[in-house]
């Protein structure tokens, strides 16, 4: 297995704060709802840049849980984000690594 460098714990550390910020905003102001997502999903884009799969997918369970502890563990604001936005862009970074048919994804 890989060694996990500074650098990728830090870009990953970033990219979590940001969509942790962004989805607490969303979901405590119900018209920035949408924009959340959005911004947490680019925010989420930040390690795969890099290849830092692994980082990807920590920086999207440490922005989910620290999204649920901030807005009192509102479970249904934050579930298209953790279902559908959060985890898009890694889906999407994977498709093009293993090279998956478009027809088939």
């Amino acid at each position: 297995m890989k060694k996990i460098s500074a650098y990728e714990i830090a870009l990953s550390a970033v990219s979590c704060a940001i969509a942790a910020i962004a989805l607490t905003v969303g979901t405590l102001y119900t018209p920035l709802l949408f924009t959340g997502y959005l911004f947490a999903g680019f925010a989420l884009m930040i390690p795969l840049a890099k290849n830092c799969w692994w980082g990807d997918v920590l920086a999207f369970i440490g922005a989910s849980l620290i999204a649920l502890m901030f807005n009192g563990f509102n479970f249904f604001d934050t579930l298209p984000f953790i279902m559908f936005f959060g985890l898009h862009p890694l889906v999407n970074a994977l498709q093009l690594k293993f090279k998956v048919k478009r027809w088939i994804a």
